[in-house]
């Protein structure tokens, strides 16, 4: 897998990682940051909501089920407010088939939990080349 790279001119991809569980935010966050990309975290879907109408990040990872504002309502209010960012979501229930009409009107972009380091550095890699 290639890594983002960096320079002077060229500024960091910036990503914004919501999941109400601290250890999966710090955990991601960490892994993002060190191959280069800008991280920032939320621990809730309206968290998220404001973090990312106020920084517009390059790519939205976000968990499905979350108190406050699910996964899924926080994408529909971004699209609403016309905020096209991408969003990968990831979830760990076993339910997802029933989630996914509702995930696809959003984003065709989705992990089971726990992802690969692997996979999920590779499927964040695809989706900022597929939005540049």
């Amino acid at each position: 897998m290639k890594e983002p790279t960096t320079s002077d001119t060229t500024p960091k991809k910036k990503i914004l990682v919501v999941d109400d569980l601290v250890e999966i935010r710090t955990m991601t966050a960490a892994m993002l940051e060190r191959i280069g990309y800008e991280v920032t975290t939320a621990s809730n879907g309206r968290e998220g909501l404001q973090i990312a109408v106020e920084s517009e990040p390059d790519l939205i990872i976000s968990d499905i089920s979350m108190p406050e504002l699910d996964g899924i309502k926080m994408g529909q209010a971004l699209r609403r407010g016309n905020l096209d960012v991408p969003i990968l979501y990831v979830s760990s229930s076993l339910r997802i088939p029933t989630y996914m009409a509702d995930v696809q009107t959003i984003t065709p972009h989705y992990l089971h939990k726990p992802a690969l380091a692997r996979q999920l550095t590779e499927k964040v890699a695809e989706i900022l080349a597929q939005a540049a």
